[in-house]
C-alpha cells in the first residue's frame, strides 16, 4: 500500500529512476562505496604526507607524536627532499580534509599543495 502511494507521487520519471535503482543497486551501491573508500584513504595519504615533511624537516623524529617546537623556516623548506616525502606514500591518491575530491599524489602537486604558510599554520594548529 504504501509502495503503490509513494510511485502515485512520484511520477513517471521517479517510477523509472527507482526501478532502474532497484534492479542495479548492488553495483551502484558498490560504486559508491568504493569512492567513499578512496577519498578516506586520500584523505589519510594527506595526514601521511604532513607527517613525512615534519620528519624530513627535522621537527619530530620517526614515530614521535606531539613534539613540534619550532616553526618551519624557509631554508628547511627549500631544502626538503620532496621525491623522498612522495615514496613514503604508498596510495596513488590524495585528498585535502574536508573534501570529496581526490588527485593523483605526485611531486608537483605534493609541493604546490604544501606550502611553507600552510605546514606552519597545521603546526601551529594541529586540530584543524
Amino acid at each position: 500500500m504504501i509502495y503503490a502511494f509513494i510511485r502515485s507521487f512520484i511520477g513517471g520519471f521517479g517510477r523509472a529512476l527507482m526501478d532502474f535503482y532497484i534492479a542495479n543497486s548492488l553495483v551502484i551501491n558498490g560504486l559508491l562505496l568504493g569512492y567513499a573508500l578512496i577519498v578516506f584513504i586520500s584523505h589519510r595519504n594527506y595526514f601521511l604526507a604532513l607527517e613525512r615533511i615534519i620528519v624530513e624537516l627535522g621537527l619530530i623524529k620517526e614515530g614521535e607524536k606531539n613534539k613540534l617546537i619550532r616553526k618551519v623556516n624557509s631554508s628547511d623548506y627549500t631544502g626538503l627532499q620532496w621525491d623522498k616525502v612522495r615514496k613514503g606514500i604508498w596510495f596513488p591518491f590524495i585528498s585535502e580534509p574536508k573534501k570529496w575530491t581526490f588527485r593523483f599524489c605526485t611531486t608537483h602537486y605534493i609541493k604546490s599543495e604544501f606550502s611553507l604558510e600552510k605546514i606552519n599554520q597545521f603546526i601551529k594548529d594541529p586540530g584543524k
